[in-house]
């Protein structure tokens, strides 16, 4: 129901303005206060209020948080790790770990094969706080040398609560493609290429601590190898990383050419009338002055290169091409020693490519060459 106000026209029953308002307003609403007494006593209380609001605000403020000051273990033990590894201390970063994992290969926790062109930050324990677990999620952020941020986890676990932490497979495990380069490379470390077994290339895993890597490099004024730098975080989603192929250009065709030089002298000297592996050869020798016969069997094969082919070679996969084929010649004599043919063959060095070797050297192989690949005589 809604109450009527009265109209204040003042007399002996509403002397003031202040018993009019008590008039207005309900019966146990009294905001006006009566007397000095009364004064004092609302003041106190506002005063306790706000003594009390004053109190909650300072301890909210005041309550003890992971600061860059005052750090949890768990937080100080992953800023130990990740220092250790930026200045290059491998022995007291793996102190920190549980080891290598089992399968993976160690030769890159090494410190040739760690940059320092990158920082941290942001390091925060998940739980707040880990003075009383046994394990823990620590996050952080790994800064690159332009300035990007990428984030990253690790699981820590101790035995006991007065015992260090111990980071569980803190590394990302890095696998290689196969490529015309004989080696592979992280940074300042060059391993020999991983060895296959049988007919498939299974390539092994390397283990890496977190890092900038730059995976394969130029190879002095020989070889120009494009790649880019990397950025190698653990986190929750993937302690895995395949490298992509680089692409490879070789500058000095000079020493290709040395060396597809020297690698047909070596065919040349093989006492075969089809060298394994060689750009040249037969199956058969014709018989001087008698059309359709050949010998059955020989007894000496010489080999003599005519005119070596000019070559170039191709980019990334380093293919050898022909520029011109080169000319080589066959001597050959039948058992009884009393015939000798002579044979004029072609080179066919597209047959061929270059891999570069752990030192740097260019090494030539048949990429591709069948039986009847290598039978290049005119017969």
């Amino acid at each position: 129901m809604k109450r009527d106000t009265p109209m204040f026209t003042g007399g002996p029953e509403r002397t003031s303005h202040m018993e009019y308002v008590r008039g207005v307003l309900p019966d146990y609403v009294d905001p006006l206060p009566r007397s000095f007494e009364s004064v004092v006593a609302r003041a106190k209380g506002r005063n306790f209020v706000v003594s009390v609001m004053v109190a909650v605000l300072a301890t909210w403020l005041l309550w003890p948080t992971s600061t860059p000051e005052e750090l949890s273990d768990s937080e100080a033990r992953v800023i130990e790790f990740l220092t250790a590894v930026r200045t290059r201390d491998v022995d007291a970063a793996m102190a920190m770990t549980d080891g290598v994992p089992q399968g993976a290969d160690p030769g890159f926790l090494v410190p040739a094969a760690i940059s320092s062109d990158w920082d941290f930050q942001d390091v925060e324990d998940g739980y707040g706080f880990s003075d009383g677990r046994l394990s823990v999620e620590v996050s952080f952020t790994l800064v690159d040398a332009e300035g990007y941020g990428h984030p990253g986890e690790f699981t820590l676990e101790r035995d006991a609560l007065d015992e260090p932490w111990t980071l569980l497979e803190p590394f990302i495990l890095i696998s290689f493609p196969k490529t015309s380069l004989a080696y592979v490379e992280a940074n300042e470390a060059r391993l020999p290429e991983p060895k296959e077994v049988g007919d498939q290339y299974d390539p092994p895993q390397f283990a890496m601590f977190p890092g900038v890597y730059r995976f394969y490099s130029d190879v002095d004024s020989l070889l120009e190898v494009k790649s880019v730098h990397t950025t190698l975080v653990p986190n929750i989603y993937t302690h895995n990383h395949s490298v992509e192929a680089p692409a490879v250009r070789v500058l000095d065709e000079t020493a290709v050419q040395l060396a597809v030089d020297n690698y047909l002298d070596h065919c040349a000297s093989l006492s075969e009338l089809a060298p394994e592996g060689c750009p040249f050869g037969t199956d058969r020798v014709p018989v001087p002055d008698r059309d359709g016969y050949v010998f059955r069997y020989v007894s000496t094969i010489e080999w003599e290169i005519v005119d070596y082919p000019v070559v170039t070679v191709g980019e990334d996969d380093l293919e050898v091409t022909d520029r011109r084929r080169g000319e080589i010649r066959l001597k050959a004599t039948n058992v009884g020693g009393d015939k000798v043919a002579v044979v004029d063959c072609t080179i066919v060095t597209d047959r061929l490519a270059i891999r570069v070797l752990l030192n740097g050297r260019l090494h030539v192989y048949p990429e591709s060459m069948g039986q009847d690949g290598r039978y290049t005589c005119d017969v």
